[in-house]
């Protein structure tokens, strides 16, 4: 049995954002992947704003590799680029990620890999840092 508390949100508003609750549910990653993933938005938003626009993303983010079982390697990259970005889609006016979206994506997908070095090796060639 799970038990969702609201008073332990982190805005004080009583209410869970999505990464609350992941983070709740889910835990935190290991500091090898949360380091990862760090250096691997500082280098799409160097000036650390702390959101990216769609553009940039699909300069820098490299879908060579997949954590995907299902994935069969017939999709082309501006595909599996694509398929990245809908993970974050807010609508056509809002083609932008925030820092906190970038970290609860990858916690979450953290989830299907046991192995750090696995999942850090994966988050090189993504990004290339």
């Amino acid at each position: 049995k799970a038990v969702v508390s609201t008073q332990s949100t982190g805005d004080g508003s009583g209410l869970l954002d999505v990464g609350e609750f992941l983070r709740g549910l889910l835990g935190e990653m290991s500091e090898a992947r949360v380091g990862m993933v760090h250096r691997a938005w500082l280098k799409i938003d160097p000036g650390r704003v702390g959101e990216v626009s769609y553009k940039t993303v699909r300069q820098f983010y490299n879908p060579a590799i997949s954590l995907n079982p299902d994935s069969d390697g017939t999709a082309s990259k501006e595909e599996l680029v694509e398929e990245f970005l809908e993970c974050f889609s807010a609508g056509p006016l809002n083609e932008r990620i925030t820092y906190s979206e970038f970290v609860d994506y990858y916690t979450a997908l953290s989830l299907s890999e046991e192995d750090d070095q696995v999942f850090v090796t994966f988050m090189r060639h993504c990004w290339n840092v």
